[in-house]
């Protein structure tokens, strides 16, 4: 007698490990691990592979505790930490009877009713448990709404149904309809209506309307004076002009004399383009009269450009050529 009870093996309760051994030897790692993966919660993946590790540290390597971090996650490491596991004592045993320890179910709830290979129908199957499931504490929640509904309306009238319209039926011998769920939605392109409650907030429109009673912004008009007879003189009025695709020999000097020859008061005369490029550009202020005449096409030579000078504010940090160059873009 104790020679046969030295020979029993001992009993481990596990349904995860029990389900692991039933199938490791005639169905895909793969498959098993979905299943486990899908059928048991953390907590009990978790306790087996302790449990495993437990009853056979001599032929495991060292436990690992796994983390989150990675491609996988830790459940998902643990998972094929017990699958390779199971395979290297599947390997050192031949036979399940030399096993020192077995793992035994003491739940049949707590496993699979499914074939690893079956993993897709298992899902579809699982799905529905859980709909049913849910469906049943929706059930349970609504019902003593009815009961609230028969103990106000003891009695209803049959309608339609081929009998006397005055004979009533006792609640508990007809159906109750369940209520139907109702939503009052609003009116297509309305809004909801504002009130001045601290509580609620006004509805606000997404688009922004402007405001045609706030004056534009931009300088305030100027007025000019035309008063004669007066020791009070105005100055000339002066313009700047930008000249550009002149030659690179030609330098401000050159434009100065250009101009007076052409009988045009020049005031000043600053070169906006750097010393390497391949043309000069240049800024001229003139009086207000020449004005019409520097912007007709005669009065340049062929192939050079002019048009008025616009002017932009440019940080002082920045070289004079560079800021002019950057007042002429576009």
């Amino acid at each position: 007698m104790s020679q046969d009870a030295d020979q029993t093996p001992t009993l481990a309760v596990s349904e995860l490990l029990t389900y692991v051994f039933q199938h490791l030897p005639c169905s895909p790692a793969d498959n098993i691990k979905s299943v486990i993966m899908q059928f048991f919660n953390v907590e009990e993946i978790v306790n087996a592979k302790k449990m495993l590790w437990k009853h056979y540290s001599v032929q495991l390597n060292k436990f690992t505790k796994r983390t989150d971090k990675g491609t996988k996650s830790a459940i998902a490491k643990d998972t094929d930490d017990i699958l390779k596991a199971a395979q290297t004592i599947e390997a050192n045993f031949s036979d399940h009877e030399d096993l020192p320890v077995t793992f035994v179910a003491r739940d049949l709830n707590r496993i699979p009713m499914v074939k690893p290979e079956e993993i897709e129908t298992f899902s579809i199957l699982e799905r529905l448990n859980r709909l049913e499931t849910e469906m049943a504490e929706v059930h349970k929640q609504i019902r003593p709404s009815y009961a609230k509904i028969a103990q106000t309306n003891p009695t209803r009238t049959i309608g339609n149904t081929g009998y006397d319209s005055n004979v009533r039926v006792p609640v508990s011998d007809q159906q109750i309809d369940p209520p139907k769920l109702m939503v009052n939605l609003p009116p297509l392109h309305s809004k909801p209506d504002i009130t001045d409650e601290p509580d609620e907030q006004p509805w606000q429109d997404i688009r922004k309307r402007p405001n045609r009673n706030r004056p534009k912004r931009g300088k305030p008009p100027a007025i000019y004076g035309t008063r004669q007879g007066t020791s009070l003189r105005a100055g000339p009025r002066r313009h700047s002009l930008f000249v550009f695709r002149v030659h690179a020999d030609i330098d401000e000097t050159s434009i100065t004399n250009f101009l007076t020859n052409e009988n045009v008061t020049v005031a000043n005369v600053e070169r906006l383009s750097r010393e390497d490029s391949w043309t000069n550009s240049f800024r001229i202020t003139v009086e207000s009269d020449d004005i019409s005449g520097l912007l007709s096409p005669e009065f340049w030579p062929d192939g050079i450009g002019c048009r008025r000078y616009y002017s932009r504010k440019i940080p002082e940090s920045q070289p004079p050529w560079q800021a002019s160059a950057q007042q002429q873009m576009a």
